[in-house]
C-alpha cells in the first residue's frame, strides 16, 4: 500500500526542538493543513466545520533512511528508562507516521486554497498530511482507560517563565499591535511550559542557554534553578543566536 499525501501541514515550527510532545498541550499554537491536487475539492470537506476536533495523520518526514528504534527512552522517564517503541509515541517507529488530535478553528474554502486552521498542534512546519479524520466524543472517548506507564509518572511542576526587558523590546519591535504581542508571547510561554529540554536535563539546576525557532525568529532561552528567562528574540538569519 502507498499513502497518497492529501496535504501539507503550515507550522510555526521549524525544526523538533521545542515542538510540544503531544498535541493539545498548547492550546494556543496554530496551525494549517493545505489540500493538495486532486484532494482540494469543496465536497471533500462538506460538513467537516460542524464537528470541533479532527484526527489528523501525517508523516515524520524529518526522520531520514526510515530509522526506527525497538525501545526508545521517553523525555517523561527522564530519559532513563527504555520501553518498548509501540509503548510510546516516538517518531522512530517502523512505519513514522504520527497521528494528533487538533482542535478546528475554520474550514477555509477559497478559491485558490481549500484549508482547515487549527489549533493545540504539535508539528512540523511542512509536514506531508495523509488523511483526516472527525473527532467523535462518542466512540473516541474511553472513560475507563489507562494510560500505562504514564500514569505512574508525576507531571512535573511547570516552570516559571520570565521574559527579559530587551526580549519585550524585541517583540514590540516586530509585532507592533499590542494583542500581537500578547498572542506571541503566549505561544512561546506554553511551547516552554513543557520543558523542551532533553529528558536528561530536565531537573538540572545550574545555568544554561537554549534556543528554538518559531515563526520566522530564534527565541534564546535560559535555565537555572527551574526557573526560565526569555532573553532575546531575533529574525531568522540575523546570525544573533
Amino acid at each position: 500500500m502507498k499513502l497518497k499525501k492529501i496535504g501539507t501541514f503550515e507550522s510555526c515550527f521549524k525544526e523538533l526542538f521545542g515542538i510540544p510532545r503531544q498535541s493539545s498541550l498548547a492550546p494556543s499554537v496554530q496551525g494549517k493543513i493545505i489540500l493538495s491536487p486532486p484532494f482540494d475539492r469543496k465536497e471533500m470537506i462538506s460538513d467537516l466545520d460542524k464537528f470541533s476536533h479532527i484526527w489528523v495523520i501525517f508523516g515524520f518526514h524529518a526522520i531520514k533512511n526510515n530509522h526506527f528504534r525497538t525501545t526508545v527512552r521517553p523525555p517523561r522517564l527522564g530519559g532513563n528508562k527504555k520501553v518498548g517503541v509501540f509503548a510510546t509515541r516516538s517518531p522512530y517507529r517502523p512505519n513514522p507516521i504520527g497521528i494528533s488530535l487538533l482542535k478546528i478553528i475554520k474550514v477555509q474554502k477559497k478559491e485558490k486554497e481549500i484549508s482547515i486552521l487549527v489549533s493545540g498542534q504539535d508539528i512540523l512546519d511542512q509536514t506531508p498530511v495523509y488523511d483526516i479524520k472527525p473527532y467523535l466524543p462518542s466512540v473516541d472517548c474511553e472513560p475507563k482507560a489507562n494510560g500505562g506507564w504514564t500514569d505512574e509518572v508525576p507531571i512535573n511542576n511547570e516552570p516559571s517563565i520570565q521574559f527579559s526587558t530587551e526580549s519585550i523590546q524585541n517583540i514590540q519591535k516586530f509585532f507592533p499591535e499590542k494583542e500581537k504581542q500578547l498572542s506571541f508571547q503566549k505561544i512561546i510561554k506554553e511551547t516552554l511550559a513543557l520543558d523542551p529540554r532533553p529528558g536528561h536535563q530536565r531537573g538540572q539546576m545550574e545555568y544554561k542557554t537554549y534556543g528554538f525557532r518559531l515563526l520566522d525568529f530564534d527565541i534564546l532561552w535560559s535555565t537555572e534553578n527551574n526557573n526560565f528567562s526569555v532573553e532575546k528574540v531575533f529574525k531568522i538569519g540575523s546570525n544573533n543566536l
